[in-house]
């Protein structure tokens, strides 16, 4: 190798490194720019955070439900209560009775059709009617014969309830003395009342182009033929008839 070529080479690395060098200055530059940024803004958090004005607490109020517990229990449920069974139901109609315990109106009715077509596809449907046997635990020596059916074996009471969509019940009725069933429950409660002296609303549908004067509930077969009440097929055969028994039971 000549020497100029060594010469050539020696200013071609010098001038390599002053570029690096370069590089670094102004990288160097940059990061102490944006450090001094930084520290710009996270001082005026600090100051910020840091201020003479005063915080506000948050408010809360001291509630002991576990006292509140105990008191509920003593007046109304442990015995002998504080109250009587009349003290109960006056308190439990002030508190709930304008809200819960009331027959619907029209426009409950109009929004009850409207759930229950968009959710169960039934037009027209107020409720589902449905009886239970709830066992009476303190019932009296002489009253267990009444009160007692056979395949329970224990004292029961017959409840009888309507409930809407979200679980709104505007109507019950219990304590008919004998074995009863399901019917002799709905012919002793007021439901049958409430249509023949129009104490609920009509309030008229339309279901596959036929007008219908009035809406119906659902129950199982047992029930008879009557307008108010959509019974379900005992033994469906067909395809048509078999998707409205899935439909009514899931409703």
């Amino acid at each position: 190798m000549d020497s100029t070529n060594t010469s050539d080479m020696v200013e071609l690395f010098i001038d390599n490194r002053k570029k690096i060098v370069v590089i670094i200055q102004e990288t160097a530059e940059k990061e102490a720019e944006v450090m001094s940024t930084f520290r710009v803004v996270a001082n005026k958090i600090a100051s910020n955070s840091t201020s003479s004005r005063p915080r506000t607490r948050r408010l809360y109020i001291v509630r002991d439900r576990e006292a509140a517990n105990n008191r509920l229990m003593q007046d109304y449920f442990n015995g002998p209560p504080r109250y009587d069974d009349a003290k109960f139901k006056h308190r439990i109609i002030q508190l709930y009775g304008g809200c819960y315990m009331r027959i619907p109106t029209t426009n409950d009715l109009s929004c009850i059709y409207d759930v229950h077509e968009s959710e169960h596809s039934f037009p027209g449907m107020i409720g589902s009617l449905d009886c239970m046997h709830w066992e009476w635990g303190n019932c009296p020596t002489a009253c267990r014969g009444q009160y007692t059916r056979g395949e329970h074996g224990v004292p029961t009471v017959s409840l009888q309830a309507i409930c809407s969509h979200d679980l709104w019940v505007w109507s019950t009725y219990f304590g008919s003395v004998g074995s009863n069933n399901d019917i002799n429950v709905l012919n002793m409660s007021p439901v049958l009342e409430y249509c023949i002296s129009h104490s609920i609303p009509v309030l008229p549908f339309n279901a596959n182009g036929t007008y219908y004067h009035h809406g119906y509930y659902l129950r199982d077969g047992i029930y008879p033929e009557y307008s108010i009440i959509m019974k379900t097929f005992q033994d469906p055969i067909e395809e048509k008839r078999e998707y409205f028994k899935k439909k009514q039971a899931s409703a």
